[in-house]
């Protein structure tokens, strides 16, 4: 029986959600969109298309009614929902009364409507929905003087669109330049010039104060005390996300919705998505990070986790015919370092920011056939050298970076179409315009940026110029080019048993890398040459000096023979003393460097590489009586004492009250031992035994799997669901593995193979 998922908002997020899930699983669902709005989806960015008249209303809609009932999608057009009880997990809309099993929240945002005296007289709207437009025309003709509150893109697209329409029209501004978040003050300055020669007037610094007007507004007066006549009143001056259903309905928000990188809210079955949702304290208002978004909660929706939503590298570009604007990333950094051009006879302006060897943030006028070229660098971090730098500001070798841009780079950040998707559809159905290569794979049908960079491919392919690079894998750092995968590879591959080795068979950029870098080739060369691979003493050398050990805790306590010893050895050595730290740990301090060695051989300290991190186990304070749990404790501890992991790890025999969450709870029952995984403070298991003997050496041989398989800095939980539950599992229960694992630390035994 198909579960019920419930989307309530059928904007660009709710839809394309329905589609990422139909995609995926197609049978797994009975869907319901609801929406306030009493039309099906349309491509809300082009709206400003429509008011500008280069398209029509049908010109925009994305998916008719038919499509709803072709993918069996229940659509309730013009219903508004009323009541969510998460509990019972019901909802009342106006209309009816309904159950589900998960519900997402793509409620999207609501225009922001300045709270001034007036606000509420005819002829004064919003710029937002497809009403909203139909409004404004019908308007238009009966209305002669226009004022556009919001120079920022939605305002200007606005503006441009009642100028078109034959209006007379004053953009008003409360910065002292328009799109003064996105643009630079060059860039601000050269697009108001143009857009004056257009026809546009500006009102820069200007606070509204009042809507002039008896019922039918007639004007604006501003802090100042200065007045301008104006019939239409367009608010264009930002969104609010819309959380107030949420709010109600006892799911947490902040500015919107919050949720964690799986898009779950921290309510049960409950999420959200697109403008609504706030992810790591940001809102997302643009289409492409949506899109992202949506892919991301698809997974997690059907059972296929293993996507994370990290954010996104925002851009935008303004959609005003014969004026071309983009800029992305971050523009007004004060440490990065500014490369830029003016041609003012082609009056096109370009801005690059860097931070070292990566792009950081962009702004073009006037070209903007870079933009999508430029959000890829940002996006990977690509490390760039200054030629590469002046290639890019100059514009030269593009089209040849062009052909050679993996298959995997994002052609149209709008709908997230790769140039392999575009290429494959155009050898495969033979396309031979722009307009197909859009039907086909979405690319070019959104904010319309990405055209003539499909149609540069289009050229490409049909020439068979189209080269075919590898795919892009995220690098380690900016020193290489390498991934995390393939310098493990090459290291054991080629025997690489030092960094300067490392750096120069393999090409490093920076030959004596950095701290990132340093590190992970110090781990590979450890876990593969561990007699080749440096060795330290536990202990940490002070400023002044003198040298820090720290104790370990062994199942959550210190026993009192290691406290004992304690004592023992800062009298013999005539040491300060012992000091707690923040973290719960012993230290001993003061020690010179001519004893390190014998302090740490009397505390029984294992010898360790500088790399890679360490295994914690502790016992929770409220288990002190549990003496099963803290004999297995004490035996894991003892066998994974002073290696290395990928990633630190924190196993808990019992539950925690620490400030971090552990990675893995062990717990015992009536029925034998349990092992739970712990993700976004969400508790799974992992598997079960109901013998100590055979619980303890599944354990083993996951966290040896785990120690051999993973990259570094991958956690134990990225890293199994990187290899899939089942599989992890079918290890664990593998008998033969089971068998040859040897309890007393024989770890040759128990290796695993790398990859």
């Amino acid at each position: 029986m198909r579960q019920h998922l419930v989307i309530i908002g059928n904007g660009m997020a709710g839809i394309r959600l329905v589609e990422e899930v139909l995609n995926l699983s197609p049978d797994r669902f009975a869907i319901t969109v609801i929406t306030k709005e009493a039309c099906p989806s349309y491509n809300r960015i082009l709206l400003s298309s429509v008011l500008q008249g280069v398209c029509a209303f049908e010109d925009i809609q994305t998916h008719p009614l038919t499509w709803y009932q072709e993918n069996q999608v229940t659509l309730r057009l013009d219903e508004a929902v009323q009541v969510v009880d998460t509990k019972t997990k019901k909802i009342i809309t106006n209309a009816r009364a309904l159950t589900y099993d998960r519900l997402v929240f793509a409620t999207g945002s609501d225009p922001f409507i300045l709270p001034v005296p007036g606000a509420d007289k005819n002829g004064v709207m919003a710029f937002r929905t497809i009403k909203d437009c139909e409004t404004i025309l019908s308007n238009a003709n009966t209305h002669h003087r226009a004022a556009v509150i919001g120079g920022g893109l939605l305002g200007l697209e606005a503006a441009k669109g009642l100028i078109d329409l034959g209006m007379e029209v004053d953009v008003v501004h409360l910065s002292n330049r328009i799109m003064d978040r996105q643009l630079d003050r060059k860039a601000s300055s050269l697009l108001k010039q143009e857009l004056e020669k257009q026809g546009m007037r500006f009102l820069l610094e200007k606070e509204t104060e009042q809507i002039l007007g008896e019922k039918q507004a007639t004007g604006i007066r501003f802090r100042d005390g200065t007045e301008i006549a104006a019939d239409l009143v367009v608010m264009a001056a930002g969104v609010r996300p819309n959380t107030k259903l949420a709010q109600e309905s006892g799911v947490p928000t902040g500015h919107g919705i919050l949720v964690d990188d799986r898009l779950c809210t921290d309510v049960p079955h409950v999420y959200a998505v697109g403008e609504c949702a706030e992810h790591k304290g940001i809102i997302y208002g643009l289409v492409a990070p949506l899109y992202e978004q949506t892919k991301i909660l698809a997974r997690e929706l059907c059972d296929q986790p293993g996507l994370f939503y990290r954010g996104s590298v925002v851009s935008a570009k303004l959609k005003i015919a014969g004026i071309d604007v983009f800029s992305s990333g971050d523009l007004f950094g004060d440490t990065l370092d500014e490369w830029s051009m003016h041609q003012g006879t082609k009056r096109h302006y370009k801005k690059l920011l860097f931070n070292g060897d990566c792009l950081a943030g962009a702004c073009l006028v006037g070209n903007i056939d870079q933009s999508s070229e430029l959000v890829e660098l940002m996006r990977k971090k690509t490390p760039l050298s200054d030629k590469e730098k002046e290639q890019l500001l100059n514009g030269k070798g593009r089209s040849k970076q062009i052909r050679l841009m993996p298959r995997s780079d994002t052609i149209c950040q709008c709908n997230a179409v790769s140039k392999g998707t575009i290429v494959d559809a155009m050898k495969k159905a033979a396309l031979t315009t722009v307009e197909q290569v859009a039907i086909e794979t979405k690319a070019g049908s959104s904010c319309g940026g990405c055209k003539s960079l499909v149609s540069e491919l289009m050229q490409d392919v049909q020439a068979g110029r189209c080269e075919e690079v590898a795919p892009f894998i995220e690098s380690v750092c900016a020193c290489t080019n390498r991934s995390q995968y393939d310098l493990a590879h090459e290291i054991k591959k080629k025997k690489l048993v030092t960094f300067d080795i490392v750096a120069s068979s393999l090409n490093w950029k920076k030959r004596d890398g950095c701290s990132v870098c340093r590190d992970s080739v110090g781990y590979y060369i450890n876990r593969f040459f561990p007699d080749r691979a440096p060795r330290k003493q536990s202990a940490v050398e002070e400023t002044d000096g003198t040298f820090t050990v720290a104790v370990p805790m062994i199942g959550g306590m210190w026993k009192g023979e290691q406290l004992g010893l304690l004592e023992q050895v800062v009298r013999t050595y005539q040491l300060p003393g012992v000091y707690l730290d923040e973290t719960s740990k012993l230290q001993i301090k003061g020690i010179p460097l001519e004893q390190v060695e014998q302090v740490q051989s009397a505390l029984d300290l294992p010898i360790t590489t500088p790399y890679g991190k360490q295994l914690h186990v502790v016992l929770a304070q409220d288990k002190e009586g549990w003496e099963s749990g803290k004999e297995l404790a004490d035996r894991l501890f003892a066998h994974f004492k002073g290696d290395m992991f990928p990633a630190e790890i924190v196993v808990s025999f019992g539950e925690q009250k620490v400030k971090r969450m552990p990675d893995m709870t062990i717990r015992e029952t009536i029925l034998g031992w349990e092992c739970y995984l712990l993700s976004e403070e969400k508790e799974k298991l992992l598997f079960m035994h109901e013998s100590t003997i055979g619980f303890y050496r599944m354990i083993c041989v996951l966290l040896h799997s785990y120690s051999e398989k993973a990259l570094y800095g991958e956690r134990i939980n990225d890293w199994i669901e990187k290899e899939g539950r089942i599989t992890v599992l079918e290890t664990l229960y593998a008998s033969s593995l089971r068998n040859r694992l040897e309890v007393s630390k024989k770890k040759q035994e128990v290796v695993l193979s790398v990859h």
